[in-house]
């Protein structure tokens, strides 16, 4: 029994775009991991950390319910290549940022191009 011949059947489009999706989660969960790890690292305060993790629920909370709004009337392709490029850009800020207050700006604005992409990847995946 080939257990891979209903993935086969999916076309070409729908493996990349499941494949590439997963590649970002992945991107995504070990971002977290890491920059916590930073954070408490940079501040020896397991507080910090926290304060990480509510700034993350806190954009997500608001961002989570712009994000289908959004989906529904943008072109979701291009505002998804634009949510990532954000992302990536976000990221490459945080180094530059030390530990203060603007580290979680930029963890604010990262998140809510992740909640809001998160958003656009689900409203793209009906479309494949």
């Amino acid at each position: 029994m080939n257990i891979l011949k209903p993935i086969t059947g999916l076309g070409k489009n729908a493996l990349l775009f499941i494949s590439g999706q997963t590649v970002s989660r992945i991107g995504d969960m070990a971002q977290l991991v890491g920059l916590s790890m930073y954070v408490y690292k940079a501040s020896n305060n397991i507080f910090a950390v926290s304060l990480l993790y509510a700034v993350e629920a806190l954009s997500m909370i608001i961002f989570g319910q712009i994000g289908g709004l959004l989906a529904d009337k943008w072109e979701r392709k291009r505002s998804l290549i634009i949510l990532q490029v954000s992302q990536a850009l976000l990221i490459a800020l945080i180094p530059l940022a030390g530990r203060g207050a603007l580290l979680y700006l930029l963890f604010f604005a990262f998140t809510a191009c992740t909640s809001i992409s998160h958003i656009f990847q689900s409203a793209i995946s009906g479309d494949v």
